[in-house]
């Protein structure tokens, strides 16, 4: 008889804990990937270069990007415009909104990460950053999104 009470009460607690991990942030947890992270490979004595990449936000939830952390980098979100005198030029975006279900590109000639650093060189692999949120509490507080930008010619 207590065999039979015992296995019922974990039946039910295994049914209680798959409910609540289903009803949990658990779904933020992947709610937003990063697809196709480059970096231009920077030119010779230059401290600058342009990287570019998809971001993917699978959720049910606007989540607002304000920027990326870089170790030993700076980074900054760029938008090139065309100013009213026909001129190319970058203006730094302080936030990247990404609509529910939606995905963004961040390539050549349009929204771009321009990174920069001494340390910048036409000599490195690449170089890891993480995705910074405004709207944080949409993500578990632990979680970070890392982005590796890989060095292409």
């Amino acid at each position: 008889m207590y065999f039979k009470i015992y296995r019922k009460h974990n039946l039910l607690f295994i049914i209680s804990l798959i409910y609540l991990f289903s009803c949990s942030n658990l779904e933020n947890e992947n709610s937003l990937v990063v697809l196709d992270s480059y970096l231009k490979k920077p030119l010779a004595g230059l401290n600058t270069a342009a990287a570019y990449m998809n971001i993917k936000n699978t959720s049910d939830k606007e989540i607002l990007v304000k920027g990326l952390s870089c170790k030993n980098f700076s980074a900054q979100i760029h938008e090139t415009v065309i100013n009213d005198s026909g001129m190319l030029s970058m203006q730094k975006k302080d936030v990247l909104a990404l609509r529910a279900n939606s995905e963004i590109s961040l390539e050549p000639g349009k929204m771009h990460v321009m990174i920069m650093g001494k340390e910048l060189s036409n000599e490195i692999k690449g170089i890891n950053c993480d995705l910074i949120f405004k709207n944080i509490n949409l993500l578990p507080d632990s979680k970070k999104v890392p982005v590796f930008f890989e060095i292409r010619d």
